[in-house]
């Protein structure tokens, strides 16, 4: 059992290497939907199914779309600033 505790604690000494490519930033949609239903199960006085998988797709859909709009503002003001 110890062994096995080491061996897991050992693994977070060494940071995982994540490219910047279009392809790892896919892996912040899961990322999202668990920060959204997380959220919204705490937040929510009455939990039923439709209504909260309804605020879980809006709190969703909102994150995605500052994350979008930060992303192309950023992009946006790197292309300004290297031109």
């Amino acid at each position: 059992m110890i062994i096995t505790a080491s061996l897991i604690l050992a693994s977070f000494t060494q940071p995982v290497n994540i490219g910047v490519n279009q392809q790892s930033m896919l892996w912040m949609i899961p990322l999202f939907v668990s920060f959204s239903i997380v959220y919204k199960t705490i937040k929510l006085p009455n939990l039923k199914f439709v209504s909260f998988l309804k605020e879980v797709v809006v709190l969703f859909g909102s994150i995605m779309v500052f994350i979008i709009i930060t992303a192309v503002v950023l992009y946006a003001c790197s292309w300004l600033l290297i031109e």
